[in-house]
């Protein structure tokens, strides 16, 4: 059995190589997935899958950052940088992510970041304008 810090570690490294279907085959059946807390959760291998695809199409080039990592258990925390392309403009979100592993695959995973930040850094025209 893999401990937690190998499995997020493999996580980490699928994202990297954008490859939803490894990064899925991490996940438990049962799994649990805030992208953006707060957030609906995406329940399931199925939704998490669909979403993982999405930002597929869209992004190239990531790399990710560890800036710090915990490890306590069954929990990995990570506060992370993650870079890369979205339809070809450069991105860089900065976030918190906690996992929860058990018997070698992700049960639950919760992302702390700004998704408007990623999508404005792709898109500077969607930035909020300044009151004036």
């Amino acid at each position: 059995m893999q401990d937690s810090l190998e499995v997020v570690d493999a996580f980490v490294e699928a994202w990297k190589r954008n490859d939803p279907t490894e990064i899925i085959g991490l996940f438990a059946d049962d799994c649990v997935w805030y992208d953006g807390v707060p957030s609906e959760p995406h329940r399931g291998k199925e939704s998490i899958l669909a979403m993982l695809e999405r930002y597929s199409r869209h992004i190239s080039d990531v790399d990710i950052e560890v800036v710090n990592q915990a490890v306590n258990g069954a929990v990995v925390f990570q506060e992370r940088i993650d870079r890369g392309m979205r339809n070809g403009k450069p991105f860089e979100v900065q976030a918190v992510c906690i996992f929860e592993v058990r018997e070698g695959k992700i049960v639950a995973n919760r992302d702390y970041w700004n998704p408007g930040a990623y999508r404005r850094a792709a898109d500077p025209a969607a930035a909020p304008k300044a009151a004036g």
